[in-house]
């Protein structure tokens, strides 16, 4: 056997041992009743509003933690802050979906700011976003809120899980603090909770908002035992770790086509068509794959990421054969769809279960490792959004 294939296969070996101790370490936790998580019982996940809601209430001064300014300062101190600060407590107000509009050379525009921290002299401007996409001119339409009402005294911070910056076409030259939840949201919360230490309903609160971040973010949690055995052992095969790295998206399509395989099955026992867009393996934002029936007139059930990297799936019926009088249609909401009908979406859509709407290599191999959950979930899917569609006249097929 070559050797660099040889060193490849040790480390594996070894590693998967350490994978089933930290496998045996959750399991006992689990045990212990350590997975319950409130945030993720009530669904917690991809929904910015609601995320913005709760930072919010450990943001704001004046609210139930009763923790004064203690979380706002620990916040602004973990964010390179610390000479922004808000002198009055009663005077600063913490605001959610805080709607404004401005005139520009443009025209009138109105928007609404996800978390606005604020007092008469300064304010601290946040856009969260968890999933969604950057709107148009969107940081740039902040600062010239700001600037007219806040003038040289405020800060704009872009919250994303990874702290990417946005696109070219919503900052345009804004000047804005980038952070992240994967780091300098734990950082702060972590703070926050060590200083209610003998404060035991906010101090778990905190915990388990932490341990869902975590979760939300793919942050590794591993029993420090298990994690620096697992350092060490990298270090012992420095080659063998970085020609895996170099094979992860690799080994990422590789998964993919075999989730596709089972895909194509399913599509067969139901006698349609699967097919998943030609860029679907770069990652771009609206990588989708989609089961249809010919006899349809274009229509068909996309299953499409809203963001890239795979990030944010949900499910539709798109009507290619009319993507151009989309403004023209008379919108139908199927009763199978929450969302209300929008764009080409002309019928409604759905997110997807938590458990899929994002694809990283973790998860990629968690549903090959439950594919027939997966396969199960997908046809019952498409079986009631078809269902739906013959019954609402959609459709015909005898």
């Amino acid at each position: 056997m070559d050797t660099g294939l040889a060193k490849i296969q040790s480390l594996l070996q070894q590693v998967q041992v350490l994978v089933s101790k930290e496998k045996a370490i959750q399991h006992e936790k689990y045990r212990r009743g350590e997975s319950f998580n409130i945030f993720k019982v009530c669904g917690v996940n991809h929904y910015e509003v609601t995320h913005s809601s709760i930072l919010a209430e450990f943001l704001n001064p004046c609210g139930t933690h009763g923790q004064g300014m203690d979380f706002l300062n620990e916040f602004l101190k973990t964010n390179g802050l610390c000479n922004f600060v808000f002198a009055d407590k009663d005077g600063v107000v913490v605001e959610t979906e805080h709607a404004f509009s401005i005139k520009t050379k443009e025209g009138e525009y109105t928007g609404r700011i996800d978390i606005l921290i604020h007092d008469s002299k300064k304010a601290i401007i946040i856009e969260n976003k968890i999933y969604a996409q950057d709107q148009y001119n969107q940081l740039s339409r902040y600062e010239t809120y700001a600037k007219e009402r806040y003038p040289d005294n405020y800060k704009i911070i872009y919250l994303t899980l990874d702290q990417h910056d946005p696109n070219d076409e919503s900052s345009k030259k804004v000047s804005y603090i980038p952070i992240s939840y994967s780091e300098h949201i734990i950082a702060w919360l972590t703070s926050c909770k060590n200083i209610t230490i003998d404060k035991p309903l906010i101090r778990e609160t905190l915990t388990q908002y932490i341990q869902h971040i975590k979760e939300l973010t793919n942050t590794i949690d591993m029993d420090n035992e298990n994690k620096d055995e697992l350092l060490n052992l990298f270090m012992k095969y420095p080659e063998a770790v970085s020609e895996i790295i170099v094979k992860k998206k690799e080994f990422e399509d590789f998964l993919v086509q075999k989730i596709f395989e089972r895909m194509e099955g399913i599509a067969e026992k139901m006698n349609m068509k699967f097919h998943y867009s030609s860029d679907f393996y770069t990652k771009n934002k609206n990588s989708n794959f989609s089961f249809y029936d010919p006899r349809w007139n274009g229509k068909e059930i996309i299953f499409q990421f809203d963001v890239k990297d795979w990030r944010n799936m949900f499910v539709g019926v798109a009507d290619k054969a009319h993507y151009d009088e989309h403004q023209s249609q008379d919108f139908q909401h199927l009763s199978c769809f929450k969302h209300k009908p929008e764009y080409c979406w002309t019928y409604g859509w759905n997110w997807v279960d938590d458990t899929y709407v994002h694809w990283d290599i973790a998860k990629l191999v968690y549903i090959l490792q439950h594919l027939d959950s997966f396969e199960s979930y997908i046809t019952n899917t498409v079986q009631t959004i078809v269902s739906n569609l013959k019954t609402a006249k959609i459709v015909d097929i005898s």
